[in-house]
């Protein structure tokens, strides 16, 4: 074998090895963003560092029941968030939405987008020069005829929330989460929710145990503050629309 002949092979060969790391990099990624695919996920993940916010420390003797008592905090704001915002924020891959045609555009309820990876008309896959997409504001611009099923598969949502989004969830699961604890007045720890209502004045209701269809109600919100709605409108679906 020549020098030539080995020089090709360890070419041959490193190539083989970087392309493979590169495609181990991609899956694990992929992985990663998989496992936060929905709002368990990206909340649980900002759950030490919210616990901490409130002066929580994992020495505290309560801790677990204080752990439980921020994290439904934190689900109940986000639930609240995704209402108001009329649109799913955590990342999720291979989201699949379905629109009835005739239209010209479509907003997809979770973005920003990672990639729209199918766009089918009644069944059938349309090739990509039939349509172009918005990313960021999860917007796809793609012609069908009346009553045409359309069908969008695609990557988005945030897998970690946006710093001034994150801020403002903090807020509102601060203030939920005195509510929140065992032995509350205005919550009642283990009994099942029996209604939320928001978005700007909000509602949480719980079926109070030992009554027959009775219902304990705690009033957790009040009109959201201006500093409040300056920041979510900014996340409103409709703010989206037509940005470049």
């Amino acid at each position: 074998m020549t020098d030539q002949d080995t020089n090709g092979q360890a070419v041959d060969q490193v190539d083989q090895d970087t392309n493979g790391q590169a495609v181990a990099q991609a899956v694990d990624a992929a992985q990663v963003r998989r496992a936060r695919a929905e709002p368990r996920g990206v909340l649980s993940d900002m759950l030490p560092d919210f616990l901490a916010w409130l002066g929580v420390k994992p020495d505290d003797p309560d801790y677990a029941a204080k752990q439980a008592a921020a994290a439904a905090a934190l689900f109940l704001g986000f639930t609240a968030f995704e209402t108001y915002l009329d649109r799913d924020l955590a990342y999720t891959a291979a989201s699949v939405e379905t629109f009835l045609g005739p239209l010209s555009r479509v907003n997809l309820r979770r973005y920003p987008l990672e990639q729209v990876s199918f766009v089918t008309v009644d069944g059938m896959a349309i090739d990509a020069t039939a349509w172009r997409a918005n990313l960021r504001a999860g917007v796809v611009y793609v012609g069908t005829p009346p009553g045409a099923a359309l069908e969008v598969t695609s990557d988005g949502g945030y897998s970690e929330l946006p710093g001034d989004l994150q801020y403002a969830l903090w807020l509102v699961a601060g203030g939920l989460y005195p509510s929140m604890l065992a032995g509350s007045s205005a919550a009642l720890i283990g009994a099942p929710i029996a209604r939320v209502s928001i978005p700007d004045v909000g509602t949480i209701e719980y079926a109070t145990p030992g009554t027959a269809g009775g219902a304990g109600s705690a009033q957790l919100f009040g009109p959201m503050a201006p500093s409040m709605t300056m920041i979510l409108d900014r996340y409103r679906a409709e703010s989206a629309v037509g940005a470049g």
